[in-house]
């Protein structure tokens, strides 16, 4: 029997209110290792209650203070690295020492917090202008959230870098991403319990939008599903790369010499997509 995940709220685990359940795969076996609640509205506010209760007495700790619990979550993440390494190997399909790497960028985060000390400090100048004095400090806000993707601005700007989007985004938010570095528009679509139209007046938009900037479509989506989509998709003249060998069944063989059609619209695809990459 799989296990199914828990919120982790107020320091500890905590059970969702969900009736609904993604499935995390095990990607070197392709099965079911675990399921993830979709939480909802009551568990963020059960989330949100917490940290707001935390946050008069955070808030009013020195900074000095609040570096040493960083230095302490530091030493604990250096002593589970390896722990932590091998549950991205297992949820990612990622080779340890890659997941080693991720680790140690998640801690280089951490270290760069336990300066807080010194991140903390305002500032003051005199007479920036005829009388006028400016100055700034740091408050806490209070509670926030946020929605982050796994995106280096850097490493964006040389290798390129995948972005989720409405289909209703405007191209004025597409071109800003795209000076960013991103080049491509993710479709994740595995495991759903019906498919978006591609054949939609957004939709066909965003293909034609996608096509004039230079960037492509990476779709995610089980390989008997592909048929249904991609054809529709590759009528607007983007370039698509199918994600992770269009997720077959891992109780069949890929089956190339069936399924002619999607096998030789996904090599194409990616070679012209490499292809302009290389020229460009």
């Amino acid at each position: 029997m799989t296990k199914k995940l828990k919120n982790f709220i107020d320091g500890k685990p905590t059970e969702s209110t969900t009736q609904r359940w993604g499935e995390v795969y095990d990607p070197s076996l392709g099965a079911v290792a675990s399921h993830v609640p979709m939480s909802t509205t009551a568990d963020v506010k059960v989330a949100v209650a917490a940290a707001r209760r935390a946050f008069g007495g955070w808030s009013a700790t020195p900074a000095l203070r609040r570096a040493r619990v960083l230095f302490r979550f530091k030493a604990l993440l250096d002593e589970h690295t390896d722990e932590l390494a091998g549950l991205l190997t297992a949820e990612h399909g990622k080779v340890l020492d890659d997941a080693r790497g991720s680790v140690t960028r998640g801690l280089e985060v951490v270290e760069f917090a336990c300066g807080i000390p010194q991140l903390l400090k305002g500032e003051y100048s005199e007479q920036v202008g005829r009388g006028v004095d400016c100055w700034s400090f740091r408050q806490p806000l209070g509670v926030c959230a946020g929605g982050m993707a796994f995106m280096h601005d850097l490493q964006a700007r040389r290798d390129g870098d995948i972005t989720i989007v409405a289909p209703d985004v405007d191209r004025e938010t597409l071109t800003a991403m795209g000076k960013h570095g991103v080049v491509g528009v993710r479709l994740n679509w595995v495991r759903r319990p019906s498919l978006p139209d591609v054949a939609s007046a957004d939709y066909r938009r965003l293909f034609a939008t996608l096509r004039e900037l230079g960037w492509h479509v990476e779709i995610y989506l089980e390989g008997a599903l592909l048929a249904s989509v991609l054809p529709k998709i590759r009528e607007s003249g983007v370039h698509v790369v199918v994600d992770h060998f269009g997720n077959p069944d891992p109780a069949r063989s890929i089956a190339c010499a069936s399924r002619p059609d999607i096998c030789a619209n996904s090599t194409r695809s990616i070679r012209d997509t490499t292809d302009s990459r290389t020229r460009s």
